[in-house]
């Protein structure tokens, strides 16, 4: 009989990909259940009908949908925070990845500085390889806990790169544009000597190189005030530029690291109209990267959970196995020790007929009286 109420939290991660975007805002009964029609073969989806009905996941969705859970991993993480939860190991894991990832975009970026690397030239354009992503150990079928594979790790975090490179050619033009106003300010002897006539002429690198010569132009207060020495704000903005005229593909860790960077710089520039766009791109980015990595979350758990009941199930298979091994040899055995019972039986039971004959042969010989059976032999002579 089909349990009244199902678990919520089972709802979710059933429908978490069906319930999204446009879908999330859906809240009349009749358009639930045509979506929950369309999805009803999928296998958590068809587990959860069969065992609760469909009026009642119906329902449930229908109140999670109200409660905007679908629409917002932030709410959803709130009233399912088991879902989101990262093992020891996990955060392990990740930390190396984001680790390896870092250095991998540290080492390409300073060849680019150095010019090293030119135009051309073989360049990161899609995430670093972290040695151990994409594999998954081998099955050693003794235990539960060995026969657990393990998933491919979905950390480091990126955007798309197309996504990525509209930002940061986005961020190198504003801030292109707000050194140039700076500039013609306050270092009127450069733009004039080197014919600077607008924001495109001079590339940001060459802006950092200026501004770290004269920081003698800043009041000591907004340098204070950046939380960093210049100098490392500095070269945050010539990595802005290589990775965007190079087209590297950067995590979201330094993604976002380039745009509080970027603000700062605008800031400590004075021109608010930039800062406050800088601002706005930040902030969306970011909510945009905690979706992820709430989103990336979510589905490790969820496939972590498949495994572990999976290798539940090739456990039970393999000591089925081995069971009706030992049964198969167990009865062989059997057979045998009976067959071999039964042959011995039949030996000692049974003689051979000409054993019989002889034997009586042998008796009437023994029986022989030499006395009488010549007296007997005498008469019938005469």
């Amino acid at each position: 009989m089909a349990k009244f109420t199902p678990d919520e939290r089972s709802v979710y991660l059933a429908f978490k990909n069906v319930f999204k975007g446009p879908e999330a805002q859906i809240r009349t009964s009749k358009k639930i259940r045509k979506l929950v029609q369309n999805h009803q073969n999928e296998t958590d989806i068809r587990d959860l009908i069969t065992e609760y009905n469909h009026d009642n996941v119906c329902n449930s969705i229908k109140s999670l949908l109200e409660q905007q859970i679908f629409e917002s991993t932030l709410k959803a993480k709130l009233k399912f925070p088991e879902v989101f939860d990262v093992s020891p190991t996990q955060s392990a894991d990740r930390a190396a990845s984001e680790a390896e990832a870092a250095q991998a975009e540290v080492d390409v970026i300073h060849d680019i500085s150095q010019g090293q690397q030119e135009a051309g030239d073989d360049f990161p354009h899609a995430e670093p390889e972290v040695e151990g992503k994409g594999k998954s150990s081998e099955l050693q079928p003794t235990t539960a806990t060995n026969l657990i594979k393990r998933a491919p790790s979905l950390y480091p975090v990126y955007l798309p790169y197309a996504n990525q490179h509209r930002i940061m050619r986005q961020v190198q033009d504003l801030l292109e544009r707000a050194c140039y106003s700076f500039g013609q300010d306050r270092l009127a002897g450069i733009m004039s000597k080197e014919k600077w006539t607008g924001p495109e002429s001079v590339e940001l690198n060459i802006w950092a190189t200026i501004l770290k010569s004269k920081q003698s132009l800043f009041d000591k207060q907004d340098i204070a005030n950046l939380g960093k020495p210049l100098a490392e704000v500095l070269e945050s903005i010539t990595s802005i530029r290589h990775t965007a005229v190079h087209r590297l593909h950067v995590t979201v860790t330094r993604l976002e690291q380039y745009l509080s960077d970027a603000e700062l710089l605008a800031n400590l520039l004075h021109d608010d109209v930039c800062a406050n766009h800088l601002s706005r791109i930040r902030r969306e980015v970011s909510l945009a990267v905690d979706e992820l990595k709430l989103n990336k979350d979510v589905l490790e758990s969820k496939v972590a959970e498949t495994l572990k009941k999976l290798a539940a199930q090739r456990l039970a298979i393999v000591h089925a196995e081995a069971a009706a091994v030992e049964d198969m040899l167990r009865q062989d055995r059997q057979y045998q020790a009976m067959a071999g019972s039964n042959l011995e039986r039949r030996i000692l039971e049974s003689k051979p007929e000409n054993e019989t004959g002889t034997s009586t042969e042998r008796d009437d010989k023994t029986d022989f009286d030499p006395d009488t059976d010549t007296d007997v032999a005498e008469t019938n002579t005469t």
